[in-house]
């Protein structure tokens, strides 16, 4: 299963979808797409974080989540996060 961070776009706003297992075992591929979501995000003054895709979580991925939701606030963009039943912690 893949690991990725998908985003989209409409004008300012951008949806940020995370997807796959955000786990331990998959944490190199997570930390990749965390470090280049950034820049996909450039100019964007709000951006949803939708939790709905994602496979797993465990104590890895949701420090990687909350690098992303960091660097958001700390750039200064709204941010609204969107959970879902199907994220659920694991391990």
């Amino acid at each position: 299963m893949n690991v990725t961070l998908r985003t989209k776009r409409e004008g300012d706003h951008a949806s940020l979808t995370p997807t796959g297992p955000f786990d331990l075992a998959h944490a190199m591929v997570a930390a990749q797409e965390v470090e280049n979501v950034e820049t996909r995000l450039s100019g964007c003054v709000s951006v949803d974080v939708d939790l709905s895709q994602l496979d797993r979580i465990d104590g890895a991925g949701a420090v990687l989540l909350a690098t992303i939701l960091d660097r958001l606030d700390a750039s200064g963009r709204h941010m609204r996060v969107i959970e879902s039943s199907i994220a659920r912690p694991h391990g």
